[in-house]
């Protein structure tokens, strides 16, 4: 393949072949000489090429066109290139889509359902991310009936590469015997997995787990370890977990700041309290623990 070259960018000849078979109008030497100069930081000339060929249909070419107004703040143009792209059978491109439907305002179910048809497609190219997305869509009925065994399907191809968060979700299924056989020693396995390989997830559910005894010995001081070092992180959903479980976040660390930031601007609602409010108003339930350090 032509693109190939791209591991020769050094090499005068092969560039030279590259720029030959560029001028003489095919599409991917056009993307891959726009590539090239980019790496040279001639942001004209990449662009000249790369719009010669994304304007031939070059999948790679249009999905960097999608970038390019990504970066520009240009919505409009963004989701027409990233369809272009997607509809070229570019799987990143299928799953920025996906993502993009997804989160249109005041959205309807058909939108739902294309938002599933591209993360499908995504997930069928073996793209992690997508097949993650997915084993979601299932699992939350998005654009699709809950179907909690192909959700658990879709973790166990993630877990394949080692994802953390697909250990996360794995743990989920065990642990709730949805999609999989309940079994909290399993579960426990699993979210120890992912806790250690740094998902916030993983480690919000590794602490509920030691201060429960479930699938393990119970150990309140690592359960409050493992706790405080996920909601350090800042994830919202940390936050949530630990609100369902009567669990005070208040003076667990300084990320509470930040997920309400988050949630804030993404619902608008979830963190309708101020920060400093629910810290004067909470009940402590929990000290605050550091990673590393006993309650």
């Amino acid at each position: 393949m032509l693109l190939a070259s791209l591991a020769f960018w050094e090499d005068e000849e092969a560039l030279t072949l590259l720029q030959s078979a560029a001028a003489s109008g095919n599409a991917a030497a056009e993307y891959a000489l726009g590539l090239y100069f980019h790496r040279k930081q001639d942001i004209e000339a990449a662009d000249h090429w790369i719009e010669l060929a994304a304007s031939k249909g070059d999948g790679y070419a249009l999905y960097a066109m999608a970038l390019r107004y990504e970066s520009e703040r240009d919505e409009e143009q963004k989701l027409r290139y990233f369809r272009l792209a997607a509809e070229k059978g570019v799987a990143e491109a299928q799953y920025r889509l996906a993502l993009l439907i997804e989160n249109v305002p005041d959205r309807e179910a058909p939108e739902n359902e294309e938002a599933f048809r591209w993360m499908k497609a995504a997930a069928d190219q073996d793209h992690t991310r997508a097949n993650f997305c997915l084993g979601n869509y299932h699992r939350n009925g998005t654009g699709v009936d809950v179907d909690y065994e192909k959700a658990f399907d879709c973790y166990l191809k993630v877990i394949e590469l080692e994802d953390p968060d697909g250990f996360q979700r794995i743990g989920e299924c065990y642990a709730a015997g949805r999609g999989a056989p309940q079994d909290d020693e399993i579960a426990f396995i699993c979210f120890r997995i992912a806790a250690e390989m740094g998902s916030s997830m993983g480690q919000c559910d590794l602490g509920i787990f030691y201060l429960e005894g479930r699938g393990c010995r119970q150990d309140t001081a690592l359960g409050f370890q493992w706790i405080s070092q996920a909601a350090d992180s800042g994830h919202p959903h940390v936050f949530q977990i630990l609100q369902g479980e009567g669990l005070d976040i208040a003076r667990l660390c300084n990320g509470y700041k930040r997920s309400q930031q988050f949630m804030s601007k993404a619902t608008g609602d979830w963190f309708g309290d101020t920060f400093d409010r629910v810290f004067n108003d909470s009940q402590m339930s929990i000290p605050a623990v550091a990673p590393g350090e006993k309650p």
